[in-house]
């Protein structure tokens, strides 16, 4: 059974794509998870429906080369809010993501016909992944490895972001770079998975890794691994018991959860 599921040509790049995405979104996670901001990725991810709907307005066969740099101008004008006003991080995504759906609405009604093609971008399908969105999740996974230096910086502020900046860490820069890196995994994991499961994605897998672990690099590890494992027995289940792709891989996030869950309790 396992070779027909390898065999199966339409499988590979929705299978390298969604490793690659899902061990991505897992690393990130953790920060999202320990910062209390499981709101984040879900806030983020609907935000990227202006984006969307300006680049099919533009006329552009991708519009996600418009929703990445619209992701960023939300991205920063989050932290801007955040470090001007005070405003608790779950407001101000909640009302980005309000607003930006809202102007996604208001551009679509210069070309009405284009909102079925705005909403079906954001429910995307592993199955139907091409080998561009691979390309993308490799070149994310680079900049990632390029900003593994300040992996400990993040992780020093998620625990204590007061004691980070007594030690003279720029935290405020930090967490632009951070919120950024985030956002544009937003982008293009709503692209190449759906709203759905780049929601998942970044909380359920680091979840699952914070009763697991025992320290912070333990849970990192942890959730990437659960991230990627969780892609591939959804997609395997998918195969064979024609679910849609999505809900079997965040059906299998939640096993894990739930396993991790009876660990913590019993172990």
């Amino acid at each position: 059974m396992t070779d027909g599921f390898f065999a199966s040509e339409i499988i590979w790049p929705g299978l390298c794509a969604g490793l690659l995405i899902g061990m991505l979104c897992a690393w990130y996670g953790v920060f999202v998870v320990q910062r209390g901001l499981g709101f984040l990725s879900a806030g983020l991810a609907h935000a990227a429906f202006g984006g969307v709907a300006l680049g099919l307005v533009l006329g552009l066969s991708q519009p996600l080369w418009v929703a990445l740099p619209f992701m960023v101008v939300v991205a920063i004008l989050l932290c801007v809010l955040r470090h001007k006003t005070g405003v608790r991080h779950d407001t101000l995504i909640g009302m980005l993501f309000s607003v930006s759906m809202a102007f996604g609405l208001i551009v679509l009604q210069y070309r009405d016909q284009l909102t079925s093609d705005a909403m079906s971008y954001l429910f995307g399908d592993l199955v139907f992944v091409q080998w561009s969105d691979v390309y993308l999740a490799l070149a994310l996974l680079l900049v990632t490895a390029a900003l593994l230096p300040m992996w400990s910086r993040w992780a020093y502020a998620s625990f204590d972001e007061e004691l980070a900046q007594a030690d003279r860490i720029d935290v405020k820069r930090d967490d632009y770079i951070l919120i950024i890196m985030i956002a544009l995994l937003v982008a293009a994991a709503v692209k190449i998975a759906g709203i759905i499961l780049c929601s998942a994605f970044f909380v359920i897998p680091p979840a699952c890794a914070v009763m697991l672990s025992r320290h912070f690099t333990q849970c990192t590890i942890y959730a990437v691994v659960i991230g990627a494992l969780s892609v591939f027995l959804g997609m395997y289940l998918s195969y064979y018991a024609d679910w849609p792709c999505g809900a079997a891989v965040v059906a299998v996030q939640a096993l894990c959860f739930v396993f991790s869950a009876m660990v913590k309790r019993f172990v």
